[in-house]
């Protein structure tokens, strides 16, 4: 079994910023959710986050849903995270974004799609610049 520490660890060393999302390197579902081996199973890391940072019991009913801030399924930043119920889940799912985190807005001609997230051309164009010239 493996420790909060080496879990911590073993996330940190897997981590991509994206803005304000902490996007997960590692494996992930067919869902696009980022997966780890925490305590004896496979278990989806912003659910592993969330248990860390913010005290949530793995064995509770409750969920671990993203604010509307986040577009990323495998961001783990548990300051995009809540606990919330499965009507919660829903609720948020029915409110569709329709602007990214930095406000541009997801048109067809300005949307992509990875891992089950949509992607923010716009967004990923600045990135790219900050990059090359960091």
């Amino acid at each position: 079994m493996h420790k909060p520490i080496d879990v911590e660890k073993r996330l940190q060393a897997k981590k991509w910023v994206v803005g304000d999302c902490w996007r997960y390197l590692g494996g992930c579902n067919s869902l696009g959710y980022g997966k780890i081996y925490y305590n004896g199973k496979n278990d989806k890391v912003h659910r592993i986050s969330a248990h860390l940072y913010l005290g949530f019991d793995l064995d509770s009913k409750l969920n671990v849903l993203h604010k509307p801030i986040c577009n990323f399924r495998d961001c783990w930043n548990p300051e995009h995270l809540y606990i919330g119920t499965h009507m919660d889940n829903m609720s948020d799912r029915s409110e569709a974004k329709t602007h990214c985190i930095r406000g541009h807005e997801f048109s067809e001609m300005n949307t992509s799609y990875y891992r089950g997230a949509r992607i923010c051309k716009a967004c990923k164009r600045e990135l790219a610049h900050e990059l090359r010239h960091a």
